[in-house]
């Protein structure tokens, strides 16, 4: 499935006919009896509900939706927001980012940060506009990064302090105004673990909702220098064989895309 994003869109719930994206804080909101997402009829009687357009697929809309109550119908429930996305398709998975970055971007712009107007939102743009001053807020994204570093056969996985199980990932991190993709994969793997990498090369992306983040995916080899985790994000890094990797990130990121991929050329 293919997710064509919209400029967002504000629209009476009447007429917001398809899927209704909702998130309460790290949750999102999807039917008991199937964990399907839900859909406009799903939340009649809800009072307060704020569709914004937030894309369409194969005819079908999607619309990023602020509750005025956190309170679901009785056949909706709160489920961990990571663990679903890495369940569906990629469509889905960046209809439900799309719909993420508008209900934060709509929620933390209802104000104009320069006059303390309030903003509106023009549906031409797709921006909210402050109609005082002119200054218009766009959903923004927080560009980062993450690579995958191997020597020879072997892949450099990393266990993250904050990482509630002893999951290993690829070294990640978000860029710095000024600083060119490429920089920050050099300058993070050195912060995080003191090697430092050569031949850093494109491999992909990935928009993830977490809460407005285009994670930029990278290869590249080892050049020099023993591991030392920094302490504060990585506490134990090391290097792997295909055969014998630690436990991975579930499918659905782009970190276990570029750990398959080391994995398709190095296990025997």
């Amino acid at each position: 499935m293919k997710f064509n994003p919209s400029k967002a869109r504000p629209f009476s719930c009447s007429d917001a006919d398809g899927f209704w994206i909702t998130v309460q804080r790290r949750s999102v909101a999807v039917r008991k009896n199937d964990r399907s997402l839900p859909m406009r009829e799903d939340f009649c009687g809800v009072a307060g509900a704020e569709p914004l357009l937030a894309g369409y697929s194969e005819g079908t809309e999607f619309y990023a939706v602020s509750l005025v109550e956190e309170e679901l119908p009785e056949h909706l429930e709160w489920v961990d927001l990571r663990d679903y996305i890495q369940r569906l398709d990629p469509g889905r998975r960046s209809a439900i980012a799309r719909a993420v970055e508008l209900i934060h971007w709509n929620r933390e712009h209802r104000f104009c940060g320069a006059c303390g107007k309030q903003t509106e939102i023009d549906s031409k743009s797709g921006a909210r506009v402050c109609p005082a001053c002119g200054m218009e807020f766009y959903p923004r994204l927080s560009p980062a990064i993450i690579v995958r570093i191997t020597r020879g056969t072997e892949i450099l996985l990393a266990h993250n302090r904050n990482f509630t199980t002893r999951r290993y990932s690829c070294i990640a991190g978000f860029v710095e105004a000024g600083e060119a993709l490429e920089e920050c994969v050099h300058r993070e793997v050195f912060e995080e673990v003191g090697i430092l990498v050569k031949d850093v090369r494109y491999f992909g992306s990935q928009s993830w909702p977490f809460p407005y983040s285009l994670i930029a995916g990278f290869t590249a080899e080892y050049a020099a220098g023993e591991i030392r985790p920094d302490g504060e994000e990585i506490d134990d890094a090391g290097w792997f064989a295909a055969n014998t990797l630690p436990d991975l990130p579930p499918p659905g990121s782009i970190s276990r895309e570029l750990i398959d991929d080391y994995i398709g050329k190095f296990k025997v």
